[in-house]
């Protein structure tokens, strides 16, 4: 009987400890993670950050890839025979439909470039948090986010036509976690977008440099948008 009784006492205990370890495994303290502001006050991460952005930039010459072969959707461009290319003579002709079974590529961008518009957006809100970089490189870096994201909106525009434009009430842009459905939203006007993407490339316009070796060291910088790239 004393045996039986000790066995549940230890088990008791045992059961016990085990719940307080649990609690102490998943209860996670936060105040040690970085914040946005602690990433972006580090030039270091700024300059990752911004990198990140210019990884969307669409292989234009990648015919296949989900951003390229605009061109075979027109009269402006005839591909060499492939297993592929009944699909795109469907699109030319009006007869591709949501009955079609056959493959054009993914096509779909939508939710790529979203998620790109959205990251350049949290950048550029959150960019002021920069001390260790000159003003004129932050305004610099400022307007290559802003370049990038009327990019990213002329890619979908071009791709599906005028798109849902994420703004405020007045005219500016917000970042936001909502999922931006086709279905489900109301895309903004051709003249909406097309605002919307004239403004951000005017604002780029003053702030970007005639050559990136006007801000920071050229030789470790090839290919980061300049004024002329924006005014094109």
């Amino acid at each position: 009987m004393k045996t039986n009784k000790l066995s549940i006492l230890l088990a008791s205990s045992l059961l016990a400890l085990a719940a307080v370890s649990c609690d102490s495994y998943f209860d996670i303290n936060t105040k040690d993670q970085a914040t946005l502001e602690d990433i972006m006050s580090r030039s270091t991460a700024v300059r990752q950050y911004l990198a990140h952005l210019y990884a969307y930039v669409p292989n234009e010459e990648n015919l296949r890839a989900n951003e390229g072969g605009t061109s075979l959707r027109s009269d402006e461009a005839l591909h060499a025979k492939s297993q592929w290319e009944t699909a795109w003579y469907k699109v030319r002709r009006g007869e591709y439909s949501s009955a079609s079974t056959t493959d054009v590529a993914s096509g779909n961008i939508w939710a790529k470039f979203y998620q790109a518009i959205n990251e350049c957006t949290t950048f550029i809100d959150n960019l002021s948090y920069d001390k260790e970089d000159s003003e004129k490189l932050v305004a610099c870096m400022d307007g290559e986010a802003r370049f990038l994201r009327a990019y990213y909106y002329f890619t979908l525009f071009r791709h599906y036509g005028p798109v849902f434009i994420w703004q405020d009430e007045e005219g500016h842009a917000v970042a936001s976690n909502q999922n931006i459905n086709s279905e489900d939203i109301d895309r903004d006007t051709v003249d909406e977008n097309v605002d919307f993407m004239v403004r951000e490339l005017d604002i780029a316009i003053g702030e970007l440099p005639d050559a990136i070796g006007d801000v920071i060291a050229a030789s470790s910088n090839m290919g980061r948008v300049t004024k002329g790239a924006a005014m094109a």
